[in-house]
C-alpha cells in the first residue's frame, strides 16, 4: 500500500485534508482519492476512485491524476466531475527527505515507513470542490508519505500521533505510535531550528487530560506534553487539542454498500478512527539559551485502531 497525504490551513481556519491511496494485492491494484473540507459554515466529504500509475514517491500519474516533484516543491492535480484541484507546494527551506530516516515499523519481515515529503510547505493554486471554488495563496500545508507491505489487518499499532508545527524560529513534525500492548513503538520527530535540520527517535509523551468524541464515540488525548531530545537541544511542546477539524473512520458508511461487506472491511482494516485538531501549544526551546514561545497553532492528528 502506498498513501499520499496533503493538507491546506485556510483564511479563517478552514480545513482542507486530502488523501491519495493506492494498493497492489496479488497482482490487482486500486487506487482512491478521499477528500474532507470543513470551515465554519460548511463540511464536505468526497470519495472516488480513480486510475494511477505509480513511479516512486515523487511521481504518479493517471486520466484524472498526476503528482510531480518540479523545481522548488510539488504538483498536485486532481481532475474529476465535481472536484478540480490545481497545487503547487513550495520547499522554501529545501528540504529533502531523503537525507533523513523514515518513521519505520516492521513486522514479520514486512515494514510500514514514513516520509515528511515537506516540512514547511507553501501550497498556491485553486481547489474548486462542487458549487464553491478557493484560490490559495500564503498558507500553510504539507505532503507525506506512506509506503507498506503490512497487511491492514496485521498492522501492529494500536495509537498514532502526529503534528505538524510552523513558525518563524522552528518548524517541527511528530509521529509517534503505540503497539497492541499499549506499549511505545515509535517516536519519530524533525525539525528546523536555526536554519538546521534535525531529527530524533528520542521522544517522551505524556497525557496530561483526556476528551471524548461524540462522533466517533472514542476517547482521545486533549492535552499532551512532549519532550524531543535533539543532539543540540530539547524541545517541549505542551499541546491542546481542541477544536476538532475533521473527524472520520477509515470507510465511509453512507457509500452504498451492503452492512456483510461494510464490517468485513472494517475488520480487515482495523478499523482506524481518527481526528484532526487545530491545537493550542506552547514551545520551549532549551539549547545555548532558552526560548520559550506562547500562543502557537498546531495541525495535529489522533487515531485509534481496533
Amino acid at each position: 500500500m502506498q498513501k499520499w497525504f496533503f493538507d491546506v490551513l485556510l483564511p479563517g481556519n478552514a480545513y482542507v485534508y486530502f488523501y491519495i491511496t493506492h494498493i497492489k494485492f496479488f497482482g490487482f491494484s486500486v487506487s482512491r482519492f478521499n477528500l474532507h473540507y470543513r470551515s465554519e459554515t460548511r463540511i464536505l466529504s468526497f470519495s472516488e476512485k480513480i486510475d494511477l500509475q505509480i513511479i516512486d514517491p515523487n511521481n504518479f500519474s493517471g486520466k484524472s491524476a498526476g503528482f510531480r516533484k518540479v523545481r522548488g516543491g510539488f504538483v498536485i492535480e486532481i481532475h474529476k466531475r465535481y472536484l478540480d484541484i490545481c497545487l503547487l507546494y513550495k520547499n522554501p527551506d529545501q528540504f529533502n527527505y531523503t537525507q533523513f530516516n523514515p518513521d519505520f515499523i516492521s513486522y514479520n519481515n514486512r515494514k510500514i515507513e514514513w516520509y515528511p515529503l515537506i516540512l514547511k510547505g507553501q501550497p498556491e493554486g485553486r481547489l474548486n470542490l462542487k458549487d464553491f471554488k478557493i484560490q490559495i495563496r500564503s498558507c500553510e500545508g504539507y505532503i507525506d508519505y506512506v509506503c507498506s507491505t503490512v497487511l491492514p489487518n496485521k498492522v501492529p499499532i494500536s495509537e498514532l500521533y502526529w503534528g505538524r508545527l510552523h513558525h518563524k524560529e522552528l518548524d517541527f513534525s511528530y509521529s509517534i505510535t503505540f503497539d497492541n500492548n499499549k506499549q511505545l513503538a515509535t517516536a519519530h520527530c524533525l525539525c528546523r531550528l536555526n536554519n538546521q535540520f534535525l531529527e530524533t527517535d528520542k521522544t517522551e509523551i505524556k497525557i496530561h487530560e483526556n476528551g471524548y468524541s461524540e462522533e466517533l464515540k472514542i476517547s482521545y488525548p486533549r492535552v499532551i506534553e512532549l519532550t524531543s531530545m535533539f543532539k543540540s537541544c530539547e524541545i517541549t511542546l505542551l499541546i491542546s487539542q481542541g477544536e476538532k477539524l475533521i473527524e472520520s473512520g477509515f470507510f465511509d458508511e453512507q457509500q452504498n454498500i451492503n452492512k456483510l461487506l461494510i464490517k468485513s472491511i472494517k475488520t480487515f482494516s482495523k478499523n482506524p478512527l481518527g481526528i484532526k485538531f487545530l491545537s493550542d501549544v506552547q514551545v520551549e526551546i532549551k539549547s545555548v539559551k532558552s526560548i520559550h514561545i506562547d500562543g502557537l497553532k498546531l495541525i495535529s492528528e489522533y487515531v485509534r485502531f481496533f
